[in-house]
């Protein structure tokens, strides 16, 4: 692992690299055009893991995804709020929530049920809370040589998906409307293929 001053200089190199348009990713030109205004046609919620990227493994260009991302794709007030806001802002009529196999977050769920721990931090300790119900409703009797943590997986992305229709008023609004669909998906970290979940 390279320490902070290098993660920083290849930030800032990477940032020339872009202003200079020289990058291997878009360029400062590639975002002219949106500097004005911005119309994504979908909403992404997903997970703050360093391999999944939304923009790549759907192969979509600048301007394109709306992307929230926090550990474990759990909607907090504060990630609902943003979706909220390109719901009103942009009216996109696509609302993803992506979960992901082998997902830290609900690794550390399905442990916390296993083994409760006293001294996890409070605010990791309550995105835990959050998930547990969903992934202890598939919690199974016996080991079940792993499948515990894809059903989890699923398990979490279908209650993102129902906390955001029951508890959103703009999202509920706009589904109502027939303006905005909600989906569920699921990223392979092995094979990069994304299954949406009925």
């Amino acid at each position: 692992m390279i320490d902070a001053s290098e993660a920083l200089q290849r930030l800032q190199e990477g940032n020339e690299r872009y202003l200079a348009g020289e990058g291997g990713g878009a360029s400062m030109q590639d975002f002219a055009p949106l500097a004005a205004d911005q119309s994504p046609a979908v909403i992404l919620l997903g997970c703050s893991d360093s391999r999944v990227v939304p923009e790549v493994l759907f192969d979509q260009g600048l301007g394109e995804l709306f992307v929230v991302r926090v550990a474990g794709n759990m909607a907090s007030p504060e990630v609902m709020a943003s979706i909220e806001f390109a719901v009103l802002r942009f009216g996109s009529p696509l609302l993803v929530v992506l979960g992901h196999t082998d997902c830290g977050a609900v690794s550390a769920a399905m442990a916390e049920l296993s083994e409760p721990t006293a001294d996890i931090p409070r605010n990791i300790k309550s995105l835990v809370d959050r998930m547990t119900p969903a992934i202890k409703s598939v919690r199974p009797r016996q080991d079940d040589d792993g499948g515990w943590m894809e059903k989890a997986v699923r398990a979490n992305v279908s209650a993102s998906l129902r906390h955001l229709l029951q508890t959103s008023g703009p999202i509920k609004e706009a589904v109502g409307a027939q303006t905005l669909t909600v989906v569920g998906a699921e990223y392979n970290l092995s094979t990069g293929a994304v299954e949406f979940l009925d």
